[in-house]
């Protein structure tokens, strides 16, 4: 289980750093074929993205550490912090929501291949189109499973009010990790 998944962590980590690295091309030099606005509104989504994916790869790296060092890992204090104000179990109940459709949205990718459209494919031998496909698709699909794990989680800590129960990404993969499946 855990040991499996551990040796699989440094492919993850490769991969969203490839990503992160990616989404600053295309931020910096824009999106291919695209013009004016919408390659400006990609441009600022590209921002988004890497910074987003950076900081899962952050994460993941940090989740890595924790494994080989036996330390177990704490709840989200962030999430904690929120819960303590008025207005935070709705905001962390909204937060939730958000990862949520960002799982249905990388769900969405994964299932229909639409990050196809985002590459320069016709540069590309069919044996690199079929990899991007095949690794595009199981890239998506994990980033589906920790944006939905770390949503239901968020939620769940919002709604029994309990903050041991918010974890970040690195909890979300540990409670995987922890099941007999995992």
């Amino acid at each position: 289980g855990q040991r499996r998944f551990v040796c699989l962590t440094p492919l993850l980590v490769i991969g969203l750093a490839g990503y992160a690295l990616w989404r600053v091309r295309i931020a910096i030099v824009g999106p291919p074929g695209e013009t004016g606005a919408r390659a400006t509104a990609e441009r600022v989504g590209s921002v988004v993205l890497a910074i987003a994916y950076a900081s899962l790869c952050v994460y993941t790296v940090r989740f890595l550490a924790e494994s080989e060092g036996g330390e177990s890992t704490e709840p989200d204090t962030v999430t904690k912090t929120l819960l303590d104000e008025p207005y935070g179990v709705a905001l962390v109940i909204a937060i939730g929501l958000v990862m949520l459709g960002v799982a249905a949205y990388e769900a969405h990718k994964a299932l229909t291949r639409g990050f196809m459209d985002d590459l320069e494919t016709s540069r590309m031998s069919p044996r690199a189109r079929k990899l991007a496909a095949v690794t595009g698709s199981a890239g998506h699909g994990a980033l589906t499973v920790t944006s939905t794990l770390v949503g239901v989680f968020l939620i769940k800590a919002a709604v029994e009010h309990e903050p041991r129960e918010a974890v970040g990404l690195d909890g979300a993969l540990q409670e995987v990790v922890d099941q007999e499946i995992g």
